[in-house]
């Protein structure tokens, strides 16, 4: 699902949601739209396959991505995402070759351990948000504008 109205040509540009759950990514994408007055098209893919082919036709338009970590590895190896819980992360690392500078937000479920965090390259540049019941879409949104508001 996408904003009603707006196609890339008359909006800010692209706010992409990959996650293989069609629930979390309409609040998300209702929240987002509110907040943003519509200002931006704001779309899901259901998978890594989709979101990097997209990433790849629609890389100029693109300001803003939202990861699930935890989705199935699709066209990924099993120990490559650790039997899908860090596909998002996998995702992360093929799209940074081809937006290295777009803000990714990644949703975990999970606490995010100092063994992983110690194994990511000191110029990594996701944000991890982690999905609990103090988040709600509106506090994602907010933080989704401030993102996509600073240069």
């Amino acid at each position: 699902m996408a904003t009603k109205l707006k196609k890339p040509e008359q909006s800010k540009g692209i706010i992409l949601i990959v996650d293989d759950d069609p629930m979390p990514a309409q609040y998300y994408i209702r929240a987002i739209d509110s907040i943003s007055d519509g200002a931006y098209l704001v779309t899901q893919k259901f998978g890594p396959a989709t979101a990097l082919e997209f990433v790849k036709q629609q890389k100029t338009e693109i300001k803003l991505i939202i990861l699930d970590e935890m989705m199935p590895s699709e066209s990924y190896p099993e120990d490559a995402t650790e039997e899908g819980r860090r596909t998002g992360n996998v995702l992360y690392r093929d799209i940074r070759e081809i937006l290295p500078s777009v803000p990714v937000i990644i949703i975990t479920h999970v606490d995010i351990d100092s063994d992983f965090r110690a194994k990511l390259p000191s110029n990594d540049r996701r944000l991890f948000m982690k999905h609990k019941l103090g988040i709600t879409p509106s506090d994602l949104a907010e933080f989704v504008m401030k993102l996509v508001a600073s240069p």
